[in-house]
């Protein structure tokens, strides 16, 4: 054997390939591409929205003729626009981008301070943002809140006020509140406060069945009232009761029986028959005999003679006799005439009636007091509410008294429904600037915010 051969002996283990340790650092790329890219995204959306935002502030303050001038006044400038006037000479920063949705807010402040946002609506970068609320300035964070107003219209108008529900002119003479307008004219109020519903409690007389009327005496209604007496008629003796009187009595009681109504006569001189609807008898003497007649119930049809037409009518004290030319079939029977007194059976039950309507349903009651409205009334916690006086006013602009400033609309609008409301009173106006260069008209706003997701 030759010494200098090396001899090595196979391995299994170490001629394998180490697919585990590739899957691994396969892995570890993996994530540190998907980092990094995500990082970078997120700086190239923040480096354009700050971007942006930086060439909307400088365009405004080089432009400032153009900022909004009345408080509640919010202007946007979009990239097209920014484009157009050459202060971006190049887009392409923004070639993902809605040009006309990717734009700049600006909105003045009640504080007379600016507050600035971007938006983007692009492909990769789009601006998400939280709900709206109701807020403050102090709310906003600079740059990051998205800034919008909601307005009410006012009017100017002069008349008498007339306060709900006695039109009375004089506010300290009303005592009724109300949660909202109790009527539909009354939409203004005032005096807003805490008022309750109040109630009086008092005996009252519960009635059986709603007044119904009984002898006896129903279950849980222990008192008698308004009474009255039934006569019956019966040829059974009935039962003693203390609320009964008893007395024999002749009875009577009939039926419509079939009777006759047209009669066929003749006579020894004359061969042939007659019909007519008197009795032979009394006929000319020429058709004087009876030969046969028919019978009817209502006087028009015909049924057999002995035909029952109606049923016995009730046993009665009235007299009647039989007539069997008039269809009547009388009976009489000795019998029993008992008269039963019966009563109308209440019991008493206290009841809390709420005051003005009397309802006992505290639902179904919508004025409230804030102190007692009458002797004994008591207030019920429960109801506890924010109300307030209302009332309507009066044109009245030669003789007026009051002047007032009058909701246009209820809920709030914004900028371009304000104007319109506006314009639907002819009010030639177009922007906030010129709502506030009329004396007679007004508006009311909130500021609303929303915060950039983070």
């Amino acid at each position: 054997m030759n010494d200098n051969y090396n001899y090595t002996e196979y391995n299994d283990e170490k001629n394998q390939i180490p697919w585990k340790k590739i899957f691994l650092t396969l892995l570890s790329l993996t994530i540190i591409f998907i980092l990094v890219f995500f990082t970078l995204r997120m700086c190239s959306k923040n480096n354009l929205n700050d971007k942006l935002l930086k060439v909307g502030k400088n365009y405004y303050e080089k432009n400032s003729n153009e900022l909004p001038s009345q408080i509640g006044e919010c202007k946007k400038i979009n990239v097209k626009e920014l484009n157009d006037k050459k202060i971006i000479n190049n887009t392409k920063d923004y070639n993902t981008c809605d040009l006309e949705k990717t734009y700049v807010n600006v909105c003045y402040l009640e504080s007379k301070d600016y507050h600035y946002n971007a938006v983007l609506e692009c492909s990769n970068d789009k601006t998400k943002y939280t709900m709206w609320k109701d807020g403050k300035n102090e709310d906003l964070i600079k740059d990051k809140s998205d800034v919008r107003f909601q307005f009410i219209a006012q009017e100017l108008k002069l008349g008498t006020k007339h306060y709900y529900p006695s039109d009375k002119t004089q506010k300290e003479e009303i005592k009724e509140y109300y949660t909202t307008s109790p009527k539909e004219e009354y939409l203004n109020k005032e005096d807003e406060t805490i008022g309750y519903k109040w109630y009086m409690t008092t005996n009252e007389n519960n009635y059986y069945e709603s007044g119904k009327y009984a002898s006896i005496q129903p279950n849980n209604f222990p008192n008698k009232g308004e009474s009255k007496v039934v006569t019956n008629y019966t040829i059974t003796k009935p039962q003693t009761a203390s609320y009964r009187t008893i007395s024999d009595t002749t009875l009577y009681r009939s039926q419509k029986v079939a009777k006759p109504f047209l009669y066929f006569c003749s006579s020894k001189t004359q061969p042939h028959q007659m019909s007519g609807p008197t009795p032979c008898a009394l006929r000319d003497d020429s058709y004087t005999v009876f030969v046969n007649m028919n019978y009817t119930c209502n006087s028009k049809d015909e049924v057999k003679k002995d035909t029952i037409c109606t049923d016995f009518t009730s046993w009665s004290e009235d007299k009647c006799t039989s007539s069997t030319l008039n269809g009547i079939k009388c009976e009489q029977s000795q019998g029993y005439i008992y008269n039963d007194t019966m009563w109308k059976w209440y019991k008493t039950t206290k009841v809390n009636r709420y005051y003005p309507s009397k309802n006992t349903d505290a639902t179904k009651e919508n004025t409230y007091y804030v102190e007692s409205p009458t002797i004994g009334a008591i207030k019920d916690e429960t109801t506890k509410a924010s109300v307030a006086k209302y009332y309507k006013l009066t044109p009245d602009e030669t003789n007026s008294n009051y002047e007032e400033w009058v909701n246009i609309n209820n809920d709030y609008l914004d900028e371009k429904q304000l104007i319109e409301e506006f314009n639907k009173l002819k009010y030639d106006v177009k922007s906030l600037s010129d709502i506030n260069k009329i004396n007679t008209i007004r508006y009311q706003f909130k500021l609303q915010y929303r915060n950039i997701e983070e």
